[in-house]
């Protein structure tokens, strides 16, 4: 799951993902947008200019949701 870059983004992502893992048993990995991307980008945004990433390698950031660390 790639959340929005804003609170009300990350905590419906993570509903989503509680959902998806608890009721139907999905696996899911949820991306950890980086702190320095600008408030409330998302996917469908072009990738911000002053930024090494790519779409591809913010996939690697993706972290299991039951980690304690995640959000």
């Amino acid at each position: 799951l790639f959340p929005d870059n804003d609170t009300p983004g990350r905590t419906g992502f993570l509903n989503l993902a509680s959902y998806l893992k608890n009721k139907l048993g999905s696996k899911i990995k949820l991306v950890q947008v980086p702190e320095t991307f600008p408030n409330k980008w998302d996917v469908a945004d072009p990738m911000p200019r002053d930024t090494d990433h790519s779409y591809q390698s913010l996939l690697t950031l993706a972290e299991n949701p039951a980690d304690p660390d995640f959000f």
